[in-house]
């Protein structure tokens, strides 16, 4: 089996396993990294609207 395919089928093995528990289900995978003059700037323009 491809990694890929098996680290997917585990995620959702884990958040079903959640739905079934009542818990609160937390991702393996790390959030993408973006660049901090995107996140200042959509922050920036948010507060000055």
């Amino acid at each position: 089996m491809y990694r890929t395919k098996r680290l997917i089928l585990e995620a959702y093995d884990a958040m079903a396993a959640a739905i079934a528990t009542d818990q609160e289900y937390r991702s393996p995978f790390e959030a993408m990294p973006t660049c901090p003059r995107n996140v200042i700037s959509r922050r920036y323009r948010w507060q000055h609207e």
